[in-house]
């Protein structure tokens, strides 16, 4: 049988994670993740402190590109609500140009965007930044909760892990055995970064995140 279910952040506490019911037990003991619909993967993710002008910091939500960070980095305002600066990429180049106030810039920001800490007040800034140097995360990873399956093989044991792919990529389309079949389960989201850590995936209140399963 092939079964679809999908959450959303709302009803998830922001967390991709989605409970999949079955009509009946696995017969032959097999899973797999067939299709997924999943937010971006983070490009950088959130923050706090990252921005001061006027003496307000500002913290900053995942970002999904250098444009998309461009464009929430000109959303930013001063004391008396005005913009701080615009802020424009295209073809590997970031330009900032800075309105009536300096902007000081957390220093891992500024050092991955090739700006100075402090951008001056009426001066604009261009520097060349390659997006995928600068991309946090590598891959998506599906957990199984509340069902003993043998996933991938790591450690000389068998883990919950069912699916790992990259964002653009196929999945694996690896079949895996189910030891104690259930009718109910979670599959969990994770996103594993580039330095080995692994985060959640967060899901927006209205973003929606859908699973198709596959069990014999």
């Amino acid at each position: 049988m092939i079964v679809r279910t999908e959450v959303t952040g709302s009803a998830s506490a922001n967390v991709c994670r989605a409970t999949v019911v079955l009509s009946q037990p696995s017969h032959n003991g097999h899973f797999e993740v067939i299709r997924t619909k999943l937010p971006r993967l983070p490009f950088r993710f959130a923050r706090s402190a990252q921005v001061t002008v006027d003496g307000i910091v500002h913290a900053l939500p995942d970002t999904h590109s250098l444009a998309h960070l461009a464009s929430v980095l000109s959303e930013v305002k001063n004391s008396t609500g005005d913009i701080a600066m615009s802020c424009y990429y295209a073809h590997n180049e970031f330009e900032v140009c800075v309105e009536d106030d300096d902007v000081a810039l957390v220093a891992d920001l500024a050092s991955a965007l090739g700006l100075p800490v402090t951008l001056a007040a009426g001066e604009c800034y261009s520097s060349a930044v390659e997006e995928e140097h600068m991309n946090e995360s590598d891959y998506y990873r599906i957990v199984v909760e509340g069902l003993d399956v043998r996933g991938f093989f790591e450690n000389q044991q068998h883990t919950q892990t069912v699916e790992e792919y990259r964002q653009g990529d196929p999945l694996s389309a690896v079949s895996f055995q189910v030891v104690d079949p259930g009718i109910t389960f979670t599959l969990y989201t994770q996103v594993v970064k580039k330095d080995a850590t692994v985060v959640d995936l967060v899901l927006g209140n209205t973003e929606t995140a859908c699973y198709w399963v596959k069990v014999t």
